[in-house]
């Protein structure tokens, strides 16, 4: 490919400030490639920055050629960037390239400042974009970061943004740009008021860094409560780790809601918690004082069991170190557990729980499967790596008591070894067995195609050939079988 990185912007975003010796977007571009420098070594990224289009005014084949050649796209979003034509065609040439790369997640985009995501481009609206703006209280208008010139601080949110987009772009860049990276699984980080901007964006760039998801990947939709849910539902379902971010406000209270969209998530987070087994960190400041919250149910939700109040840079090392250890959730709080069992046990119609098992190399394939389950209607649990603080004992009960909550278990066999997935069969068959069902598994045989047979046959799972890509068909006969419509196997 001709360029590392193409960079798209709106020539009114780069206008040279008074005092400055260069525009907000050629700074950034600088600042960016430098690091890049020190990572990548050598002359590092080739970078393709137009500065003449301001004059010309037009699109030329060779600009287009230049997009269309490029492994990675920075488009700089704002106002100016919505309403030029030209940027739109920049864009659209790099999108239908990608695409035809199998490529099309090589964008960042740089958010200048907010702009409603309902005029994004379509195939843009699912992208996490790194924001370089802020607002507080005292200043309640969105400040764009570094500007007119970036202060000489290592510690400035400023500096945080540049390195979180060249280390993800030398990720990109590493693999050759048409491969896709495969994340973590995702961590959800529960939206947060105002004040709590700068310290939630910094948390999800340090998760991104390390190689996470994030979710959720856009503002949940405030319409209406049901579609609010349900978004927020399908995120938690996915999550591996919740954490929310609590300040001194409580924030907006929709029309259609009784509590506030913190409070409302902070339900739901605790409920998801509980019923998968995932664990649920919660921050508050030092100096926000639970009794001075003028909503009571919101000063408890402050001073609950699983908030920890210190500096967000101890918290973001708390749930970094969370994730790198798999550490047990934490029991649910006690108003959670007295609710979860009052509820009504569920009828035969309810939708079945599956456990989906898979090694960490296989995390990526993994979660498609979930995906494809949630739409067919079928609840889902990643299972937990065995954790090395626990003894070989306790970590075989803790399996076998995550396969009894269970209806079924999916194993994925994808780069891991066959002997691992022959292991996680035999102890699954074992204690799956004991029901006297049918039908109690399948196995997604996933990509790559060049690997070894599993090994594995049984009367009780389904296989299922997926080394070509995910099968949605194959899913639904299990899925059918499960449910008991088509009877033993």
């Amino acid at each position: 490919m001709a360029h590392d990185i193409f960079v798209s912007y709106a020539h009114a975003d780069d206008e040279v400030p008074i005092g400055a010796p260069s525009g907000w977007v050629t700074t950034l571009v600088g600042g960016m490639q430098t690091v890049l420098r020190r990572k990548l070594g050598g002359s590092g990224a080739a970078v393709y920055m137009d500065h003449q289009l301001a004059v010309n005014q037009q699109v030329t084949d060779t600009l287009l050629g230049a997009v269309r050649d490029s492994q990675v796209l920075v488009l700089v979003m704002s106002p100016g960037y919505q309403k030029s034509v030209w940027c739109q065609r920049e864009m659209g040439n790099f999108l239908q390239a990608s695409a035809c790369r199998h490529s099309a997640e090589n964008v960042f985009i740089i958010e200048l400042e907010p702009v409603d995501r309902q005029s994004w481009h379509p195939a843009l609206r699912e992208f996490t974009p790194i924001p370089f703006w802020h607002k507080s209280l005292q200043d309640p208008y969105p400040r764009l970061m570094g500007f007119p010139i970036p202060k000489a601080d290592e510690d400035s949110p400023y500096w945080s943004r540049v390195n979180e987009l060249a280390h993800g772009i030398f990720l990109k860049l590493q693999r050759g740009g048409g491969e896709s990276i495969a994340p973590r699984p995702p961590v959800w980080v529960g939206e947060t008021t105002d004040d709590l901007i700068e310290e939630r964006e910094d948390l999800i760039g340090a998760l991104r860094q390390h190689g996470f998801d994030v979710l959720p990947a856009a503002p949940y939709p405030v319409e209406g409560e049901a579609v609010y849910l349900a978004a927020l539902r399908k995120d938690l379902e996915r999550a591996v780790l919740a954490v929310q971010l609590l300040g001194p406000r409580e924030g907006r209270l929709p029309a259609w809601a009784q509590s506030s969209l913190v409070a409302l998530q902070a339900e739901e987070a605790a409920a998801a918690a509980a019923r998968r087994g995932i664990r649920l960190l919660r921050w508050r400041p030092l100096h926000v004082d639970p009794a001075a919250a003028k909503n009571p149910l919101y000063g408890e939700l402050l001073r609950g069991e699983n908030v920890t109040a210190s500096g967000i840079e101890e918290f973001r090392q708390m749930v970094l170190k969370a994730l790198a250890t798999s550490e047990p959730a934490p029991a649910a709080p006690a108003a959670v557990t007295a609710a979860l069992a009052a509820a009504p046990a569920p009828d035969n119609d309810a939708p079945p729980l599956v456990l989906v098992q898979a090694d960490p190399l296989d995390q990526d394939f993994a979660l498609r499967v979930q995906d494809s389950l949630f739409e067919l209607d079928v609840e889902t649990i990643l299972a937990a790596e065995p954790s090395p603080d626990h003894s070989p004992e306790e970590n075989r009960r803790a399996q076998e008591e995550q396969l009894k909550d269970c209806n079924a278990v999916v194993l994925v066999y994808g780069r891991a070894p066959a002997a691992t997935i022959r292991a996680r069969y035999a102890f699954a068959a074992r204690t799956m067995a004991q029901r006297g069902r049918g039908v109690w598994g399948a196995l997604v045989d996933g990509p790559p195609g060049d690997k070894p047979d599993h090994g594995v046959r049984g009367r009780g799972i389904h296989t299922l050939n997926c080394r070509d890509g995910l099968d949605g068909a194959a899913l639904q006969g299990f899925v059918k079988a499960i449910r008991g419509d088509c009877g033993s196997v």
